[in-house]
């Protein structure tokens, strides 16, 4: 099979936690968005949380951005696919590359004690939250939130922070490219992208 994606660009920045807090977060706003996903209130990565999300963010003093612009194949971009196959296979892919992300992301927790990362999107660590059921997560200590799940526009975060516009599937056609966008929670105020695991 063809390689979907022939380039994987890594995005990082950085920004004091206040500064991102009064500028960027609003978890009202947000929570309201989240109310219209089917997985609303169904993964323990999402909310509602019932504690105030502001007290999540406080708890470091500078958020490192850490990401990927996927750019697709261009002849996969112009092939107009059924709304279903072009859910599954953004899927596909996505699910991929967001684990490797999370993966890289834990390893900076390690280098980094007391900082926590923040999940492109939500949690997928189990096929069925237990959240569905009223029971806790199997997995707390790897479950971790996603920046629009804390009240994060990430779409300003995108293009404000880091020049870059969000895209997304057009008339059952992929896009150039797509976004994934996480983070590291730290008191640190550098941290070093350029190590690997």
């Amino acid at each position: 099979m063809k390689e979907m994606i022939i380039r994987k660009e890594k995005i990082t920045g950085k920004i004091d936690v206040p500064t991102y807090i009064r500028d960027y977060v609003a978890p009202e706003e947000f929570l309201e968005y989240c109310k219209e996903c089917d997985g609303y209130n169904q993964n323990w990565s999402c909310p509602e949380f019932g504690y105030d999300v502001l007290d999540y963010w406080n708890k470091a003093e500078t958020l490192h951005i850490f990401g990927y612009r996927l750019w697709f194949d261009r002849e996969e971009t112009e092939k107009e696919r059924s709304p279903e196959e072009l859910q599954s296979l953004m899927k596909r892919i996505l699910d991929k590359e967001k684990l490797e992300m999370a993966d890289i992301l834990y390893n900076y927790e390690e280098w980094y004690p007391g900082s926590i990362s923040l999940s492109a999107g939500s949690c997928h660590l189990c096929m069925e939250c237990e959240r569905i059921y009223d029971r806790p997560c199997r997995y707390p200590d790897r479950m971790r939130y996603s920046m629009e799940a804390l009240g994060a526009n990430v779409g300003k975060t995108c293009s404000k922070l880091l020049g870059l516009e969000l895209l997304w599937t057009e008339e059952n056609k992929l896009p150039a490219y797509f976004v994934l966008i996480g983070g590291l929670l730290s008191k640190e105020a550098d941290i070093d992208w350029s190590r690997t695991p």
